[in-house]
């Protein structure tokens, strides 16, 4: 499991096929996780860091402290979620130590904050729910290009389901009606029309399978310069998951927008 030209490592926890710990490469330490192999190690630091450190995984999540912070991510460094940011006043510094994902969706994340005034660790606990599509931005640049990530967050129960992420450029209310009177909430357009009929394109895969815990991640590349966009355009995704036997919609998410500026 060493990674290729790493002088060490180690794996602190391991769940649902990934292995998180750290590895030193080049003479620096980096914290990351695997997938099975040496080879599939990926590093979540991100460009610039002080100190990372990644404790524990679960469901394609991976929890740890960036920089003194508590941060939760999936599978990115671009994803990284500060949990610090919803920490009380008065503690300076908190770590995530573990994570439990329910099979209702509920993440609850355990590990400790700095209380600054008793200058002690306490016990913390984080809790929520992760909305079935997620993104790691809101905002890309036509003229800079980008490169985004789209997440399905689904549940282990829909492991191995057929899953379609599509999209709409006018608007996700009122939407429409698919399968059984269920409202996708995207609007007609030129967009839609293009994911449903070229799927794999622009976003890839945005039509596949979930993997063994219900899950998925999509990756689209916006390069520099290749369109031109008069202002801003609106964009909103969406993702179904298709249903067993593959005749019907078993859950449709929310629309989750993405700015496109010049």
């Amino acid at each position: 499991m060493n990674p290729i030209g790493a002088t060490t490592s180690q794996i602190s926890s391991a769940a649902d096929g990934q292995q998180v710990g750290s590895a030193t490469i080049g003479g620096i330490s980096v914290a990351g996780y695997w997938s099975n192999s040496g080879g599939s190690f990926v590093s979540l630091a991100p460009s610039t860091f002080t100190n990372i450190s990644v404790t524990d995984t679960e469901a394609g999540l991976q929890v740890g402290t960036l920089d003194g912070k508590a941060t939760l991510w999936r599978g990115t460094p671009g994803s990284a979620i500060d949990l610090h940011a919803l920490v009380p006043a008065g503690y300076s510094a908190s770590r995530a130590e573990g994570i439990d994902v329910a099979a209702d969706g509920t993440v609850t994340i355990v590990g400790q904050g700095l209380n600054q005034t008793l200058l002690r660790w306490e016990a913390m606990s984080w809790q929520g729910t992760v909305d079935l599509l997620t993104q790691d931005t809101t905002q890309i640049s036509a003229s800079a290009g980008a490169v985004f990530h789209l997440y399905v967050n689904g549940d282990p129960q829909w492991a191995n389901r057929v899953y379609a992420i599509v999209g709409s450029a006018n608007g996700s209310v009122p939407g429409i009606l698919i399968g059984n009177n269920q409202l996708l909430p995207l609007n007609p357009d030129f967009y839609l029309d293009y994911m449903v009929t070229t799927p794999n394109d622009w976003i890839v895969p945005s039509l596949g399978y979930l993997d063994s815990s219900g899950r998925a991640a999509a990756t689209a590349t916006l390069p520099a310069g290749a369109i031109y966009v008069a202002g801003q355009v609106f964009l909103n995704h969406a993702v179904v998951i298709l249903t067993a036997n593959g005749s019907g919609f078993e859950v449709i998410s929310d629309a989750v927008p993405l700015v496109i500026v010049f």
